[in-house]
């Protein structure tokens, strides 16, 4: 667990402050609607505030391909996600690790929250099952940056 959020932090110095902004900060397929010309309009802003690009476009990319499974992934579809919004966005690896990281951290805060996070084995088994999900996302989104 402690290498997870070490990993995170090592990625906060390169978190230029500079380039924080106003992000949605809820970006998940349930809070924006596309109409019939191709229009993207966000809904539920509740949790607005300053932070990274990365932390929205990762929630995004993830609750989009993961689909909330804790059981599999579609790698061939998180790269090809990542890979358009890259092509947009120009972020760095770094970028997707805090990111990425971010979002697992939120999943592991709403269930500390739920006051049944490690109540049970099966509880335990999930919560690890995200720590193995989080890096098997961080390795398959490396394959972008490595040189061919």
């Amino acid at each position: 667990v402690m290498r997870h959020f070490e990993k995170i932090g090592q990625t906060l110095p390169k978190q230029n402050k500079k380039n924080q902004m106003v992000i949605h900060g809820d970006t998940g397929p349930n809070n924006f609607i596309i109409d019939h010309r191709g229009n993207v309009y966000f809904l539920d802003f509740e949790m607005i505030r300053f932070g990274f690009l990365s932390e929205d476009l990762a929630q995004l990319v993830l609750s989009i391909v993961l689909q909330h499974s804790i059981w599999f992934f579609n790698e061939k579809l998180l790269l090809k996600t990542v890979r358009f919004f890259n092509d947009a966005f120009k972020l760095s690896y770094q970028d997707w690790v805090y990111g990425t990281g971010i979002y697992f951290l939120r999943l592991i805060e709403r269930r500390l929250r739920s006051g049944k996070f490690l109540s049970s084995p099966r509880k335990v088994w999930l919560f690890l099952k995200h720590l193995q999900k989080h890096e098997k996302v961080l390795r398959a989104i490396k394959k972008l940056y490595e040189p061919h």
